[in-house]
């Protein structure tokens, strides 16, 4: 059996260190504009020198590019990419594909007799423990708390004694959150996978670091973000709605209707500061209400 070989993928116990995303997030930006721009070459290029840069890069920049190098026929690069982004996030559904040269190459074949390997190192390496009190947390915030029916676990919860008003689980909730940040680690994707981050991470933030006596934290965000561990669009809604409810003045967005050069200018600075991609990058419709990513 062939020895599956990644130069940047070791199925080996290690510790990540703090990487500076500073860079990264911009050169991302730049490739997602010349892929915008049809220079997906150029794009490809730009993709792998930033993916270098840092120990962990996100997943979606990564299913960016593997789509991308598939596009162009450059299906060594696509396996090679197909493999990392499988290795961070055990999503198979991530590196599908419905490009049918592609799946009659030598690479896909490799790909696809590589992808048990990679799972098995994914899941050696992915703290599953903290994957299921994330869970435990969101089927709180889910069905408990919102009444979403939809959101399944495996948890036995007195309702009884649980407040009449549930909403008041939210800070309880979050306090228990905060204080697994401070003992096991930043729940980013690298820690505990791409799903969990997207759908426990995500929700959980979302909903906690809107509110007033949450704001504290802001601090932290930033540092957060740097690292490489809490991608900025993770928290461009929910700080926006922190700041048009309790700042009365909009932060990220044009939601205000207020299109005036000085604000844009305004609106640019935040978001340069938070590693948003500028106002630049969205069709402004609706006279500010909607913006829609031109890629």
């Amino acid at each position: 059996m062939k020895v599956f070989i990644l130069s940047l993928i070791h199925c080996i116990f290690f510790t990540i260190q703090a990487q500076e995303f500073k860079s990264y997030y911009k050169n991302i930006y730049q490739a997602d504009s010349l892929a915008y721009v049809g220079k997906n070459k150029e794009a490809l290029l730009h993709y792998q020198q930033t993916f270098s840069s840092v120990a962990f890069p996100y997943c979606r920049d990564l299913q960016s590019a593997y789509l991308l190098a598939i596009k162009v026929k450059n299906y060594k690069l696509a396996k090679n990419i197909a493999q990392q982004l499988l290795f961070q996030s055990g999503e198979i559904k991530l590196i599908n594909t419905k490009d049918k040269s592609f799946k009659k190459t030598d690479q896909y074949k490799e790909l696809e007799n590589s992808t048990d390997s990679i799972l098995k190192c994914y899941n050696e390496r992915i703290n599953h423990s903290y994957i299921q009190l994330l869970d435990s947390l969101t089927y709180v915030d889910q069905y408990i708390i919102r009444n979403n029916k939809s959101h399944k676990g495996n948890y036995k919860i007195d309702l009884k004694s649980l407040p009449e008003n549930r909403f008041e689980l939210d800070q309880k909730n979050f306090e228990l959150l905060m204080k697994w940040v401070d003992s096991l680690g930043f729940p980013s994707e690298s820690a505990v996978g791409y799903k969990t981050y997207n759908d426990d991470v995500w929700v959980l933030f979302h909903h906690n670091l809107r509110e007033k006596q949450n704001e504290k934290y802001h601090l932290d965000v930033l540092k957060w973000i740097e690292n490489g561990w809490y991608h900025p669009n993770s928290m461009m809604i929910w700080y926006e709605q922190y700041a048009q409810q309790h700042l009365k003045t909009t932060y990220f967005t044009t939601w205000d209707q207020n299109l005036d050069p000085e604000n844009i200018k305004r609106i640019n600075k935040n978001r340069s500061k938070y590693y948003l991609k500028s106002l630049n990058a969205y069709s402004i419709e609706k006279n500010g209400r909607s913006m829609i990513s031109k890629g």
